[in-house]
């Protein structure tokens, strides 16, 4: 391939710069000038003016600038594509060299991983205690040039199936001692799995320290516990007696209450017993007495009903008298006489003992006396 051979002539620009300049502050002064009210259009004819002037100068500035520029810029271009397909020539290598090394990296992790496996099975490592971890190992350095693994990478993989070996001969036998160090402390069905497993794999002396504090927080529960089953059967007892007691005392004021009771019905039905004799006994005298009275009672009804019929003929006797004497001072009507047949409400003064029909009769006669008949009475109503 060519090497790249590239040749460069200097522009060289002449201007007379400097003399434009010399000029320029020469004739700059006569734009020195103070702004009042009768300089002001000729100020700003200055100012458009030396705007005019800085124009043209920056114009010619990049025309010089680009007519110079050309040729760099068409030399930058094809540098550019140059550089382009030389790294894009670069970049299908790396790949490959990429695609081939991730390949060798997964061939160098699987005959680790094979290694490693075998080592566990060999040295009988059970699962929980394989934490071999081949991921940095994997590197193309561990790999000979017959693609198998280099002494170094082995050396180190059986390093690892040491260590996780030593743990679990280690945890084998804090496991295996932990009954009998329990049962000396005193401590009643053992340490939990979950309180030992997260110090087990510890260094001896940090396990041994913190095994003796899980032992002392136990052994201090476990009097606690021990303590709180006293003071709960203490008070279980003491509220036992207590509520013996008071169902004693329960049962003693129900029966003495049940026999006071008792005495006060036996006192009632006796009360009641001897109420009930005089009661009966009263009973007798009252009956005897009513007896008495109700004989007393019709022979005095008996005697009254005597002296009614004795009085009632005495009357009968003197009304016919009375009508006797009557029919001999009655006046005679004529034959011709006019009827009148009245209803009316009359009130009769007679004696205390007077009857009903003793009223009917003395109306009957006073009516009779007028010459007048009483034809009919509906009723007749005492007061």
């Amino acid at each position: 391939m060519n090497e790249l051979q590239v040749t460069i002539i200097p522009a060289q620009i002449s201007a007379n710069l400097a003399e434009i300049r010399a000029d320029l502050l020469e004739n700059l002064k006569s734009y020195d000038i103070e702004v009042t009210i009768e300089t002001l259009p000729e100020a700003k004819k200055m100012a458009t003016d030396l705007n005019k002037l800085a124009g043209e100068i920056d114009k010619r500035r990049k025309d010089v600038k680009k007519e110079l520029s050309a040729p760099v810029d068409v030399f930058n271009a094809q540098a550019v594509e140059l550089a382009k397909l030389i790294l894009d020539s670069r970049e299908k290598i790396l790949k490959q060299v990429a695609v081939f090394e991730d390949k060798q990296r997964e061939h160098c992790k699987k005959l680790l991983q094979n290694e490693l496996d075998a080592l566990y099975l060999e040295s009988e490592v059970a699962k929980e205690y394989q934490t071999g971890n081949i991921e940095k190992l994997a590197i193309l350095s561990n790999l000979t040039d017959k693609a198998k693994l280099t002494k170094g990478a082995i050396e180190k993989v059986a390093d690892m199936v040491g260590h996780d070996r030593g743990v679990q001969d280690v945890v084998e036998s804090r496991k295996a001692n932990l009954s009998a160090i329990t049962e000396r402390a005193g401590i009643v069905g053992g340490i939990y799995d979950k309180l030992i497993d997260p110090i087990i794999r510890e260094p001896e002396s940090v396990y041994t320290a913190k095994l003796n504090e899980i032992i002392d927080g136990i052994i201090k529960q476990q009097k606690a516990a021990e303590d709180r089953i006293k003071a709960e059967s203490e008070r279980k007892a003491r509220e036992e007696a207590e509520r013996i007691e008071r169902e004693t005392k329960a049962r003693e004021l129900e029966a003495a209450k049940q026999l006071a009771q008792a005495v006060e019905i036996a006192a009632e039905r006796d009360n009641a017993a001897k109420l009930a004799e005089q009661r009966e006994a009263q009973a007798k005298i009252d009956a005897e007495k009513q007896k008495e009275a109700l004989e007393n009672a019709q022979k005095q009804a008996k005697e009254e009903r005597k002296k009614a019929t004795l009085e009632r003929a005495m009357l009968e006797m003197e009304r016919a008298e009375l009508e006797a004497t009557k029919q001999s001072k009655k006046p005679e009507l004529g034959k011709s006489c006019k009827l009148f047949f009245i209803t009316a409400q009359i009130k009769l003064r007679c004696e205390p003992t007077a009857t009903k029909e003793d009223a009917e009769n003395t109306l009957k006669e006073i009516i009779y006396e007028s010459h007048g008949e009483v034809v009919k009475i509906d009723s007749v109503i005492g007061e």
